[in-house]
């Protein structure tokens, strides 16, 4: 059984994972078509591990793409029903940024679980 990818739209209306892909793909292009072909392979259990994503604790996950010296992280979490909602996304370029970003996709999976319950 698949699992199926949806945008997860926070309670302000932003599906953020949405808006860093479109913004990524006019950043780079090569990581943009890199990471939607790993947000494809998500629908497939294999690729829920290691090197193509990793456990962030308490349900959370990311997905991780590379090209070149540039890397891109996208957060998700499983609901319901095998679906998997992607939450956030960021180039990581420091531990800062990384942390911060991780935060946010914590507040937003606890939004999506009330959502999803």
């Amino acid at each position: 059984m698949e699992f199926t990818i949806v945008y997860f739209t926070a309670i302000n209306g932003k599906a953020y994972a949405r808006i860093f892909l479109d913004e990524l793909e006019l950043e780079n292009e090569d990581l943009w078509k890199i990471t939607l072909g790993f947000i494809k392979s998500l629908k497939n259990k294999q690729y829920h591990v290691l090197p193509y994503s990793k456990s962030l604790g308490a349900g959370l996950f990311e997905l991780r793409s590379r090209s070149g010296k540039h890397t891109c992280r996208i957060n998700y979490c499983f609901g319901k029903g095998q679906k998997i909602f992607l939450l956030n996304g960021f180039v990581k370029n420091d531990k800062k940024t990384q942390q911060r970003e991780i935060m946010k996709a914590r507040k937003l999976m606890m939004e999506c679980k009330a959502k999803d319950a």
